[in-house]
């Protein structure tokens, strides 16, 4: 019987998941030998020493045991050992302690190997972070390393390529390399097998990103619209947006391009922008870089999460909605769309994204206290709202009907003698994965071709997977309130294909912003005064559910469009 050592109660348990390491070599180590007998290394708050700790006298009885009982028979068990004991992932190796024995057993077992050198005590990891296991392998062989988790935690587990890991029924997802999995309470067994050559002194790196939370709570993870957040001194509203994205610092100059332009553009010509600008700010001399734009009547109305939106540079998007509280120009929504940064470890060896750092952060949040979200919440928006982040803007206004939405990209000035404009302007162009329904529904070759690629595509149009070429796009797209949708005609396609695929003409739709914002909402989606249109409401429950998933290590590309399984459609 070798003695572990005793574990710490659970009232001053800090670690949240335990590596054991004990000794290698051909067998495990027994009774008789001097391998795996250092006690338990415990991570109390007063600890620092690494010298072992000495089990307490108050007890004959040690909290955690391991018995080598292969080919011992059932009369030659030490009578000394626990009553009750539960099965180790090898199958052969028991456990027993008051922390672990609720503890179920994963459903897979791996055979019995010789645990990994040098000879360690057990680890611990007291907290989130990186933690590194020095092992050597001899060519040829295998070992382990126990994992011990306490929660729902999620690790990530790296060795040199010449080197296999496995771990419970995972295997590698790259050579050396496990991707982030989340590890039910109990015992894991990393599997660790060498090649043909010597490693010397090879390091093994755990990356532990934390424990995932029971549940997502939507108004902490998710979107926040409390006052102690959207409208806190330190919150971010349309002056500090425009300063952080113009490349003056101010944004005065920036918004009179913007604003001005709503008025110009050839598909559209929307005064009211413009007009609210002359209002704010009469023509008396004083220059655009100078104007106070605390006065523009613009209130947050939400500041919104969309990890789910994650692709190969970014690790999704954080969008600040702002709404006009002007007596008679609204409704006038602005949103603003920052890409997360990627963080140290959401990529894996490659350099390939999976974003289980960052959406861990976001997870975690649902954890707090209603008291303790603002700080936290203002910290982490400070961090994603910069110029460098910065994406597009998009506007949502009703200022004159009918309803008209656009999109706005950041691009360098085209007339450089153009002294008072800024070096980088707003220009608006075609609306992501927004059909012309206007165009595509009246005859002529552009019709004609449309029909003929979503033909070519049905099937991936259907699952909302196909990007949409910009040549079939939309500037903008209007909606008048309280009109019927006039749908997509797709009339002229094989009807066999209709048949096959019966709701290709609204998943088409639902893939572009008006499908979404008019299907079941008034065209918005976060009201100015914070609440959410039903098809948002259902949409935060599948983002909830896309964000565990994320966590869990598990980054599919969701389709375009709502995320929700059964989304409302127009007729």
């Amino acid at each position: 019987m070798v003695h572990i050592g005793k574990m710490p109660s659970k009232a001053h348990l800090l670690l949240s998941l335990t590596l054991l390491s004990i000794s290698c070599g051909s067998s495990v180590a027994t009774e008789d030998s001097d391998a795996g007998t250092k006690p338990f290394v415990s991570a109390l708050p007063d600890v620092h020493s690494e010298e072992p700790l000495e089990p307490e006298s108050s007890s004959d009885e040690p909290d955690v045991w391991v018995q080598e009982n292969r080919n011992i028979g059932e009369d030659e068990h030490d009578t000394s050992s626990p009553d009750s004991v539960t099965p180790d992932l090898a199958g052969d190796v028991w456990r027993e302690s008051a922390d672990i024995t609720d503890m179920e057993a994963p459903d897979t077992f791996s055979p019995i190997l010789p645990v990994c050198s040098p000879e360690t005590t057990s680890t611990t990891l007291n907290q989130q972070g990186e933690f590194v296991v020095t092992i050597h392998g001899e060519p040829n062989s295998q070992c382990a390393i126990e994992v011990i988790a306490k929660g729902n935690e999620v690790i990530s587990v790296e060795a040199p390529s010449e080197v296999s890991l496995s771990l419970g029924e995972w295997s590698e997802d790259e050579p050396g390399w496990i991707a982030p999995r989340k590890l039910s309470p109990g015992i894991h067994s990393l599997m660790i097998s060498f090649g043909a050559s010597e490693l010397e002194e090879e390091e093994i790196r755990f990356f532990h990103y934390g424990s995932s939370p029971e549940q997502i709570d939507r108004e902490k993870s998710l979107v926040w619209t409390q006052e102690s957040i959207v409208n806190a001194p330190q919150s971010c509203g349309l002056p500090c947006l425009m300063e952080h994205i113009s490349d003056d610092g101010h944004g005065g100059a920036l918004l009179q391009q913007w604003f001005t332009r709503f008025a110009t553009t050839a598909h559209s010509e929307r005064l009211g922008p413009l007009q609210m600008l002359l209002a704010t700010f009469p023509d008396n001399g004083v220059p655009p870089s100078q104007w106070e734009l605390d006065n523009l009547p613009f209130s947050i109305t939400g500041i919104h999460n969309r990890l789910d939106l994650a692709e190969d540079n970014h690790c999704g998007e954080l969008r600040v909605s702002v709404a006009s509280e002007d007596p008679v120009l609204k409704p006038f929504h602005l949103i603003f769309v920052f890409h997360h940064p990627p963080r140290p470890h959401d990529s894996n060896p490659s350099g390939s994204l999976h974003c289980t750092e960052t959406a861990m952060a976001w997870a975690q949040l649902s954890n707090l206290e209603e008291e303790e979200l603002p700080g936290k919440a203002l910290s982490m928006m400070e961090q994603v709202l910069t110029g460098e982040n910065f994406s597009i803007a998009e506007s949502v206004e009703f200022v004159v009907a009918p309803w008209e939405w656009r999109q706005w990209f950041l691009e360098p000035n085209p007339d450089p003698d153009d002294h008072d404009a800024p070096t980088l302007i707003f220009e608006n162009r075609p609306l992501f994965q927004t059909v012309d329904l206007e165009r595509l529904n009246s005859p002529g070759p552009d019709r004609e071709a449309f029909l003929t690629w979503v033909g070519e595509n049905a099937e991936e149009l259907d699952q909302r997977r196909a990007l949409i070429p910009e040549t079939f796009r939309a500037f903008s797209a209007r909606l008048n309130q309280g009109v019927p949708w006039k749908p997509l005609d797709l009339s002229g396609l094989d009807p066999a294909l209709i048949d096959t695929y019966p709701d290709l003409r609204q998943n088409i739709e639902m893939m572009g912003c008006p499908g979404c914002h008019s299907a079941d909402a008034e065209f918005v989606q976060t009201l100015p005064d914070g609440t959410f249109s039903p098809f948002y409401d259902a949409e935060l429950d599948a983002r909830s559910a896309r964000l565990m998933e994320m966590i869990s290590g598990k980054v599919g590309i969701p389709p375009f469009g709502p995320l929700q399984e059964d989304p409302v459609f127009h007729p």
